[in-house]
């Protein structure tokens, strides 16, 4: 809250336009004065976009002119997983530092590096950087299918993640478990 009061920012969805591309235009943006930047790789073709609102503002008109279908203006408090959220970091490392995290029972992958986590030792840093780093999703989900994970379940309400897993991987199940019946056919997968 208080790097959110420090650090006004927004964040926007940009929809139908490859990473790269996105990534470009917040390079653009920022050479222009104004900071944004590419944090939410969700999907081949959905890119979270934060920054200052003049940033979000100008990259989303750029988005738009370069062929995004959308840019869509999240209904959010601050530029999480961007560097405005540094202060935040700094603070949270501060408070679990001194926490030990064992090993996962099961593998475990990070969305900050977008790959499998094998050293637990540097968790609490690890953690703290995904207040201020960006959340690579589609580098997740290709490091698990690319060791052999072909099924993807989503707890809880709502099926965001569950429809980004099946616009990233082909030939993979991704579902929801929501409820019993969900669950009951999550079951047969």
């Amino acid at each position: 809250d208080k790097a959110a009061k420090a650090n006004p920012g927004a964040m926007a969805a940009v929809i139908g336009l490859p990473a790269d591309k996105v990534t470009e235009i917040c390079e653009g943006v920022k050479a222009e004065g104004n900071y944004v930047t590419a944090v939410n790789f969700n999907s081949p073709v959905q890119t979270v976009i934060a920054g200052t609102k003049e940033g979000i503002a100008a990259a989303s008109e750029k988005a738009k002119e370069a062929g995004a279908r959308r840019a869509m203006p999240l209904a959010v408090s601050a530029a999480f997983h961007s560097d405005l959220m540094i202060s935040a970091a700094r603070e949270f490392k501060e408070a679990v530092k001194d926490i030990a995290f064992n090993k996962a029972n099961v593998r475990f992958y990070s969305n900050v590096t977008g790959k499998e986590l094998t050293d637990f030792s540097h968790t609490p840093e690890l953690m703290s950087k995904h207040i201020c780093s960006p959340v690579r999703f589609t580098d997740e989900l290709n490091a698990m299918k690319n060791d052999g994970f072909d099924r993807f379940v989503e707890l809880g309400p709502g099926k965001v993640l569950t429809g980004l897993v099946s616009k990233t991987l082909k030939e993979v199940r991704a579902v929801n478990i929501e409820n019993t019946e969900s669950l009951n056919a999550a079951l047969t997968i």
